[in-house]
């Protein structure tokens, strides 16, 4: 999974970041074709913009190129044993197989997503693959494009998710009952598998592939972490809503609030001795198995102490 964003933010991002992947694909290759030699695939990556802010742009690789990059990156990492798939009319994609599975990986819609090979998903992959045409180059998300294969349940197949994915529509959740707000983002209150847990909406309206591949970095640690003084992380997700991704992480809910609000907010009176020192062993108790698991928590306050 990691391994696809990382392409697809190398070669244009996905979702509405990359409605302009063929716009600047085909001005690239009028600007830089050779007869003889064609296009390098380097030359479909980052560029660098002269100027007095000098920057790296996105790039603009079709889904033939992503295919070839990821099957390189693949064997390079030794991730995982991956093959390079062709069509006669040029669609280009790649198979990973998994514990003797085979699966379409997508490097485009929703980078790191895997179809189950034959599957209705896979299907649907490779038809949007190919309706593009042969006028433009292959790979662009335009506005307007139907919903990911991954987000529409009536396509039959199974996808090799992390065992923390959790699907957009397992998690019950109204956006009016918001239980708090902080520089990440917005915490609801929800259900999901039947039980109240907290949802955590990463403020950022449009998330780049960049951002999704930070996300799901951070979602992969947190969910080995288990500690009685560690709140529990459940499930993530990257869900899309009104053309744009949005980010869900699941937890455990807290009834009694954080922190802050006890010290702060509550009309109760000061703590005592004895809960203070019970609630500074808990934060110590928690701080010392993140040391122990080599993580450092870097942001420790009391809005952070359920």
């Amino acid at each position: 999974m990691v391994t696809a964003f990382q392409v697809s933010e190398t070669l244009g991002r996905s979702g509405s970041h990359a409605s302009t992947v063929w716009t600047r694909c085909e001005r690239l290759l009028r600007e830089k074709s050779d007869a003889e030699r064609g296009v390098l695939l380097g030359s479909l990556m980052h560029e660098i913009q002269e100027g007095k802010a000098r920057k790296n742009s996105i790039g603009a690789g079709t889904s033939r190129v992503r295919s070839v990059l990821f099957k390189a990156v693949c064997d390079w990492l030794a991730v995982a044993p991956c093959s390079l798939q062709r069509q006669e009319n040029m669609v280009t994609w790649n198979t990973v197989q998994v514990d003797g599975d085979h699966y379409v990986v997508d490097v485009i819609f929703e980078p790191g997503a895997l179809y189950e090979e034959g599957s209705g998903k896979a299907g649907e992959y490779l038809r949007r693959l190919e309706s593009e045409g042969e006028d433009v180059p292959r790979g662009a998300v335009r506005p307007g494009a139907a919903a990911i294969p991954s987000l529409q349940p009536n396509l039959g197949g199974l996808m090799l998710r992390p065992s923390w994915h959790v699907e957009p529509w397992e998690i019950d959740f109204d956006r009016r009952d918001r239980a708090g707000r902080g520089g990440f983002g917005e915490v609801f209150q929800g259900t999901w598998a039947g039980q109240p847990v907290a949802v955590k909406e990463v403020r950022d309206a449009s998330p780049t592939d960049a951002d999704v591949c930070d996300f799901v970095l951070e979602i992969s640690l947190l969910s080995r972490l288990s500690h009685p003084n560690i709140v529990r992380f459940w499930r993530g997700c990257v869900d899309l809503r009104g053309g744009h991704r949005t980010l869900l992480l699941v937890t455990e809910w807290m009834d009694r609030g954080v922190l802050s609000q006890l010290l702060h907010e509550s009309q109760e009176p000061s703590l005592s001795v004895a809960s203070a020192q019970v609630l500074a062993t808990g934060i110590a108790r928690g701080v010392a198995y993140l040391h122990h698991v080599k993580i450092l928590h870097l942001d420790l306050k009391s809005p952070n102490v359920p």
